[in-house]
């Protein structure tokens, strides 16, 4: 958020973020006007400056630029390599995200792409992905074709665009919900807004995904079977009775589905939030104890942004490694 300010000595632009605020001082600081929104760099602005709010600013690069580390980039941004072409990918600024309109505004030309090869997603230039220059119209909205969607993709009349819970999906049409749904860009299942597949609400008894507004019908236990929804953190996921007692599903990627989804059964006692001390999984409320030989095993959990974690000041969302696979995870800064 940004507030302009008059005052005897000029312009001042008060600038906050997750991490705090800034005061900038025009004059001070030799600010340069400028007239193109969101412009980095020559002409409109000096080298690594942005045009924000009709100044130009010291904010870090922009999504898409090349950089070293997440101070390189501006605010809620980070630097990441490997995201597309493989690990050799020269990093750059980019951000995770739940869907396009998480990505800037429409005229910058980034998109929501879902890695192929692990569960997140993350800002990518809608060109690279082979995808039309995106407007304005979000998820399933008519259209005619990918220029006219906020994802840049219109698939069979209706814009196509990535979710991770029903409010990204909302609309006049109330059978549109956040479900499972193979995506034929990567060739894998991604949570889409869509239909509901069927009837049942997450965590309601199923035995196919066909039974579940989701899609997505898991085994939690032989002779368990639950309708799935997707989390971003595992407060989101609940608990089922089983026996006379109730325990609690965590949030899962890269089992039922490649995204995360309530979808792993935890033992009786899992409880540790994100940043409690532990031994073992089964002593967090995610199922994962993140091992730190250094400073201490604390309790991590999936994620899709760093809100998703907590303490946003000591703990980010990031792509970690579990066995083959790697996914989005909550981690010390």
């Amino acid at each position: 958020m940004a507030v302009l300010i008059r005052s005897v000595r000029g312009l001042l632009l008060l600038t906050c973020a997750a991490a705090g605020c800034e005061l900038a001082v025009d004059g001070e600081l030799g600010q340069v006007r400028c007239t193109e929104p969101e412009a980095y760099g020559p002409p409109a602005c000096p080298e690594g400056q942005t045009c924000r709010w009709g100044v130009c600013l010291p904010l870090g690069a922009p999504l898409g630029y090349a950089c070293s580390t997440d101070a390189d980039c501006a605010p809620a941004a980070v630097c990441l390599g490997g995201l597309g072409s493989g690990a050799a990918e020269a990093p750059r600024c980019t951000r995770s995200c739940c869907a396009s309109s998480d990505c800037g505004p429409p005229g910058a030309g980034h998109v929501c792409w879902a890695a192929p090869e692990g569960a997140g997603r993350f800002c990518r230039p809608a060109a690279e992905l082979g995808r039309s220059a995106p407007g304005s119209a979000p998820a399933r909205a008519k259209c005619d074709d990918g220029a006219q969607c906020r994802s840049g993709r219109c698939i069979k009349g209706r814009c196509f665009d990535l979710c991770c819970d029903d409010s990204y999906c909302a609309g006049e049409d109330k059978t549109v919900r956040c479900r499972a749904e193979h995506d034929a860009e990567t060739d894998a299942t991604s949570f889409v807004c869509g239909p509901a597949a069927g009837k049942g609400e997450p965590l309601a008894s199923c035995e196919d995904g066909g039974g579940c507004a989701s899609g997505l019908c898991v085994e939690l236990k032989e002779g368990l079977r639950v309708c799935a929804a997707p989390c971003c953190s595992s407060r989101q996921c609940g608990q089922v009775p089983v026996g006379e007692k109730l325990q609690a599903v965590a949030c899962a990627a890269g089992e039922a589905v490649r995204e995360p989804a309530c979808a792993r059964l935890l033992p009786e006692g899992a409880r540790g939030s994100v940043g409690a001390p532990c031994q073992a999984d089964k002593e967090c409320r995610s199922g994962i104890c993140v091992k730190d030989p250094g400073s201490g095993s604390y309790c991590g959990d999936v994620c899709c942004r760093d809100a998703d974690c907590g303490d946003t000041a000591r703990f980010a969302c990031r792509p970690a490694s579990r066995g083959a696979s790697w996914f989005l995870q909550c981690v010390r800064k």
